[in-house]
């Protein structure tokens, strides 16, 4: 257990023996109620690997349950297993808790000068709905002076930490009290609410605003304050890097954030601007972690204006060959633009993939004339397929063109034969050209 700061860490390294007769594919974690309350972050990992193979580590899955027959003073977490734990199979787990709020000061008062102490409490028994074979706690402390902590008959202070154990052949719920009163003056700097908005202008600015309701929640300040002792104290800024990157969004479900989409009117606004908002409660440091606001669909968007630059490109070397004859000029042209819409296509398919795949994206969006309905993954799909199809298009007037100009026919004859596709070719190119419109719009 690690005291040295204002938020609690306890991380239990675990060998879990199965010794009953049945598979086993969970274990479960007791906490007691008063200190469950204030468990702001629980992780579990699973080292595989043995021997000369490299170990990894695997997050698994720890969700609150209420199993039947447990005693309702204590909050159970479950840990879902990578597999079924045979009979007496082992497996070794780290779990690390997190808890706010569980270091009282005492004296709750203090004067300026005065150093500032807490108390804190646990149990020197490893609380389990378990048979418990051998056990030891260590409390890791700041430093300082210790004014008094529960002695065992094989417990003992060195340095700036306390070790109890090893206890052995504990019964399932063994619980033994301890309490350590020692000195701390880490900063107790707590938000009670920290807005931040991170404003994304349509030219790639990145504009950040801080809101803190900042308070001490160590002890409290008795007699006047000078400035000949004044403590600074370290504001601890989290930076959230909000650039508009190119790669694969990170949805924070993981996070256990309240997520909402929300509309925010500036001024002058008319139409607003999306905002998602992030929402979380008793944040620790272990919720940190960088993210992306990914324009996928504006993404897709711009690829299929290159596309539609390339298609233009191609036109164009169709012109030029009807004014200058160089057919050669023109098959160049035909293999560079089939070599750009490849790549093109390469950076396309990623992109609908993931939008396909957003619980975001499948949210239903209006179409113009308002009595449709489309999800946008169903529509981006619809705008990939129309670009899709003029390609093949383009290709095929391309092919007849060059090869009319090879036999050497006239320019009436040519007309006439690519006539059916360049009228297809039109009202494909102003469907693609709606659809561009539309997204424009939303």
């Amino acid at each position: 257990v690690d005291l040295s700061s204002h938020i609690v860490r306890a991380l239990f390294s675990l060998k879990v023996e199965n010794v009953g007769s049945n598979v086993v594919s969970e274990v479960l974690l007791a906490f007691p109620n008063m200190q469950a309350k204030n468990l702001a972050a629980i992780k579990t990992l699973y080292n595989e690997g043995r021997g000369k193979v490299k170990a990894t580590s695997v997050s698994l899955p720890t969700t609150v349950v209420e199993p039947e027959g447990m005693p309702p003073e204590l909050t159970f977490y479950s840990v879902s297993l990578p597999k079924g734990l045979e009979k007496g199979g082992t497996v070794s787990l780290d779990v690390l808790a997190v808890f706010t709020h569980s270091l009282q000061p005492f004296p709750e008062e203090i004067t300026q000068a005065d150093g500032q102490l807490v108390v804190y409490q646990d149990s020197a028994y490893y609380l389990s709905p378990y048979t418990v074979k051998v056990q030891t706690l260590g409390i890791r402390l700041p430093g300082g002076r210790v004014e008094s902590y529960t002695k065992f008959p094989n417990a003992k202070l060195v340095d700036s930490e306390i070790t109890y154990g090893p206890f052995e052949s504990l019964p399932a719920f063994s619980y033994s009290p301890v309490i350590v009163h020692f000195e701390n003056n880490y900063p107790f700097a707590v938000a009670h609410e920290l807005v931040r908005e991170i404003e994304i202008s349509h030219w790639g600015n990145v504009q950040i605003t801080e809101h803190y309701n900042l308070v001490h929640g160590g002890a409290k300040t008795k007699g006047g304050f000078s400035r000949l002792i004044f403590r600074s104290f370290i504001c601890y800024t989290f930076f959230f890097w909000d650039f508009l990157l190119e790669s694969t969004s990170f949805l924070l479900s993981d996070a256990l954030f309240k997520q909402l989409n929300k509309i925010k009117y500036s001024h002058l606004d008319i139409v607003g601007r999306p905002v998602v908002v992030l929402e979380k409660s008793n944040v620790v440091p272990e919720h940190n972690l960088y993210f992306q606001v990914q324009a996928t669909v504006q993404q897709i968007q711009n690829i299929i204006n290159q596309c539609l630059a390339v298609h233009d490109k191609l036109d164009a070397s169709l012109r030029d060959l009807s004014r200058t004859g160089d057919v050669q000029s023109c098959k160049i042209a035909r293999k560079t633009a089939d070599a750009q819409l490849k790549e093109l296509v390469k950076e396309l398919k990623p992109l609908v993939t993931f939008l396909h795949h957003s619980p975001q994206a499948s949210h239903i969006w209006p179409k113009v004339n308002l009595f449709f309905h489309i999800a946008m993954p169903t529509f981006v799909e619809e705008l990939v397929a129309k670009e899709k199809d003029m390609q093949e298009k383009m290709f095929l007037k391309h092919s007849t063109v060059v090869d009319c100009f090879e036999k050497k026919l006239g320019g009436r004859e040519i007309e006439n034969r690519i006539a059916s596709q360049q009228q297809k070719l039109a009202a494909l190119r102003q469907e693609v050209d709606d659809l561009l419109e539309f997204l424009d719009e939303i």
